[in-house]
């Protein structure tokens, strides 16, 4: 009688080595599987744009809104596995330099970070960034939230990855 079904299923979606868990992190499909919401005063648009030989999601905020995650863009389902190490890379940069906020938090989206919450000082120039994390539990949909409220300014967002390294 085979009791380990479940953690084979687990090591099958979440547990493979350098396989990228956020779907569609180069933009090559548009917007899709990413969310772009707006909330507590916050106002922005979005667009796919060529840069060199990437696809760049613009973020174009024009009201900061209240906070910084006045204006979001999401990516959910992401599974992450307690025991095991994550690291979240992404390339980012703005019109005007300041702060931005990454993090990864749970499913039962109740504000509770579940892995890592970075703030990155983003410049004028596209810097890459990259954050190691271990989860502090096991979610099978948790979500990456990026935002990039609070003030006026305009992002652009490249190779975005989540993958597991250990």
């Amino acid at each position: 009688d085979y009791d380990g079904f479940v953690d084979d299923v687990w090591t099958a979606i979440a547990g493979q080595k350098n396989k990228n868990l956020i779907s569609n992190g180069n933009f090559s499909e548009g917007g899709k599987n990413w969310i772009f919401h707006k909330q507590f005063n916050g106002a922005a648009d979005t667009a796919i744009v060529k840069e060199k030989n990437s696809n760049v999601m613009k973020v174009h905020v024009t009201k900061g809104g209240n906070f910084s995650y006045s204006v979001q863009l999401l990516h959910e389902n992401i599974p992450v596995i307690v025991g095991y190490t994550y690291k979240f890379v992404f390339t980012i940069w703005s019109d005007v330099e300041g702060e931005m906020t990454a993090r990864l938090g749970n499913s039962i989206y109740n504000g509770e970070t579940n892995g890592f919450q970075e703030h990155v000082k983003v410049s004028t120039s596209g810097k890459s960034f990259e954050i190691e994390f271990s989860p502090a539990e096991t979610d099978p949909y948790a979500r990456l939230d990026l935002n990039l409220g609070s003030r006026e300014r305009t992002f652009w967002i490249k190779d975005v990855q989540l993958i597991r390294i250990k």
